[in-house]
């Protein structure tokens, strides 16, 4: 069982995008009236202010005639701000996050649902009744709650999650190390590299010229904000088609390769250089190793992540280290102890292969799968009913140890 989610254009009538900005409102004072409420108490007390606390004065406030228009808009929407004020304070103690801060008005906005009604075809949320939405795919399973969202080119989208059975994808056999980089998107370790599409440097320019005009524009007026709205459209297009790319990169990844080695990299850190994060952020490698480690557990193929250290400077033929330290200029080398010539990135993604098979700890002359060994216990995944290609490989290590002894 998985939970997949959803997300769909939706158009809400005059009346329901009215009511949709009182629900964004609300929900978005709720959330900083009890943060500073909480805060203060703390400041003063030294003990913070509990979530069922919260909720019970948010009862009593919507019985005030100062705060009656709190019930224009679902109860539900208000109690689940108060959780996520709740589950931010729980972030914030358990390190996880930084200290919760107050929302912004003009940040996204958002609101999520419960007690939705789902049929085929419609949706119906409380108060706000059926909203026509466009159901670009099929929806497998009943969902239970709803999020809209508004983005700032004006845009409504509705996003909700379901559990569906997943079916496993057929076992091939193959496996890959895969080495993410700057020059190309990513080198496999079959020497296959896929070019970096660089989607925000190539709108760079038009961006420029936007951010210009929007600037010379008359603060408050009509021309500014339409300045604005074509900015955030070349963003938002500027993400779709890199998302599209990964899910398309990584999903095909997916159906190829049982068995997808990638380094475990500290992104967060490689960001602080200042000469390569705009070139880093534009990647998007941390995206793409989450698609393809999701995509890996849905359908039932292995994904492991490996030490980065030493794969470009370590020869794959022999294990001679370089003896320097090589920097990016440095495209190929040659090894002095062998003399295999290296492309840098196929040997890193040969090295990263072989340290990830190496961990699945499979007791073979080489240390290393050959795509026959593989396929000879195909029948062993095939036939058990939740396997991954994991236990699979599991059987493949003490179906090799019994092999051994018996030699033996």
């Amino acid at each position: 069982m998985a939970q997949v989610a959803y997300k769909f254009r939706c158009y809400p009538t005059k009346e329901q995008e009215l009511l949709l900005a009182k629900i964004f409102g609300s929900v978005r004072w709720v959330y900083n009236q009890n943060l500073i409420k909480k805060r203060d108490t703390y400041k003063n007390t030294g003990v913070g202010l509990s979530h069922n606390e919260l909720s019970r004065q948010l009862t009593e406030q919507k019985q005030t005639d100062e705060y009656s228009w709190l019930k224009e808009v679902p109860r539900t929407c208000l109690t689940i701000s108060l959780m996520d004020l709740d589950r931010s304070y729980k972030n914030f103690f358990e390190k996880r996050s930084g200290y919760p801060k107050l929302k912004n008005r003009y940040a996204k906005k958002s609101a999520r649902f419960q007690d939705v009604v789902f049929t085929p075809g419609t949706i119906k949320l409380p108060k706000l009744g059926v909203i026509k939405t466009k159901f670009h795919r099929e929806v497998i399973g009943i969902p239970k709650t709803a999020t809209i969202s508004k983005n700032k080119t004006g845009e409504y989208y509705i996003s909700f999650m379901t559990d569906q059975v997943i079916d496993l994808l057929p076992v091939t056999g193959d496996y890959i190390g895969i080495d993410v980089g700057l020059k190309s998107f990513y080198v496999d370790s079959n020497g296959v590299s896929v070019d970096n599409p660089r989607y925000l440097r190539n709108k760079q320019r038009a961006l420029k010229r936007s951010q210009r005009a929007h600037a010379r524009a008359k603060t408050d007026s009509n021309r500014k904000e339409r300045k604005r709205i074509k900015i955030a459209k070349l963003h938002q297009k500027i993400t779709n088609t890199r998302k599209d790319f990964l899910n398309k990169q990584s999903i095909q990844l997916v159906r190829n390769y049982d068995v997808i080695v990638v380094e475990d990299l500290k992104i967060k850190n490689m960001m602080k250089n200042h000469h390569l994060a705009g070139s880093i952020a534009d990647s998007s490698w941390g995206e793409f190793i989450r698609q393809l480690e999701y995509k890996s557990n849905w359908y039932g193929k292995s994904f492991v992540k490996v030490s980065p250290n030493y794969t470009s400077r370590d020869c794959s033929q022999c294990g001679h280290r370089h003896e320097t330290k090589m920097v990016l200029s440095i495209r190929s080398w040659t090894c002095s102890q062998c003399g295999t010539d290296h492309d840098r990135d196929h040997n890193a993604a040969i090295n990263i292969l072989n340290r990830g098979l190496d961990l699945l700890d499979i007791p073979m002359g080489t240390g290393k799968f050959t795509n026959a060994d593989i396929i000879a216990y195909t029948d062993i995944s095939t036939e058990m009913s939740a396997s991954s290609m994991d236990e699979a490989l599991i059987c493949l290590s003490q179906a090799r140890a019994d092999d051994s002894a018996l030699v033996q």
